[in-house]
């Protein structure tokens, strides 16, 4: 778990709070969208959801040349989409 004490340990919040989880089941995020079309109502991501996700974001960067430490720009809307290219 992240704390201030062990804070230089971890390079991200990903790897804090996501990677290092026991139990996947537990949720990574609870999205609740902020656009006036949608119902608001919260959608939960378990982390093991959520580190498939990153995973698919991350090879389909690389399936198209992005190299780690390549510079990448992100223009997105509010979305799930978003986070997990982020």
């Amino acid at each position: 778990m992240l704390k201030s004490i062990n804070r230089s340990s971890f390079k991200t919040l990903h790897d804090a709070i996501t990677l290092q989880s026991k139990d996947s089941d537990q949720p990574a995020i609870i999205y609740v969208a902020s656009d006036h079309t949608s119902d608001h109502t919260p959608i939960i991501i378990t982390r093991h959801q959520f580190q498939t996700a990153v995973a698919q974001y991350a090879h389909t960067l690389q399936t198209v040349g992005i190299a780690p430490r390549d510079l990448v720009i992100i223009a997105h809307t509010q979305s799930l989409e978003s986070i997990y290219a982020f």
